[in-house]
């Protein structure tokens, strides 16, 4: 009995859906509040639940708290904005690129 697990392999299908789903440019964004730093990420054109399920898995790897919200980044509103406490720039880069996605189509600002 041979068993094909290519079809239904959901790292695979995640991957496909990563790679086409990305028809704008990310926004990454940092915003001191005080001693505080928050990291959002906008613009990834993904489901709900992808996004939920990358941030589970970058809190859990890096040791902070986030959440997923509606926020306004340069003028623009987002309504599924991955949020970071601290600086999470570099982790969050180096995520995106472990998953495959290319740093060309991100944008890094400050506030």
């Amino acid at each position: 009995m041979d068993i094909n697990f290519s079809n239904n392999d959901p790292f695979n299908q995640l991957e496909d859906e990563l790679s086409t789903s990305l028809n704008s440019q990310l926004i990454i964004q940092t915003e001191n509040r005080g001693r505080k730093t928050n990291t959002f990420l906008a613009g990834w054109e993904i489901s709900r639940e992808q996004l939920k399920d990358h941030l589970k898995s970058l809190k859990r790897s890096h040791g902070c708290n986030g959440s997923i919200k509606k926020t306004t980044i340069s003028g623009v509103e987002y309504n599924n904005v991955l949020h970071l406490q601290g600086d999470q720039v570099d982790n969050l880069l180096a995520y995106l690129k472990k998953i495959g996605i290319n740093t060309k189509d991100i944008e890094i600002k400050s506030i």
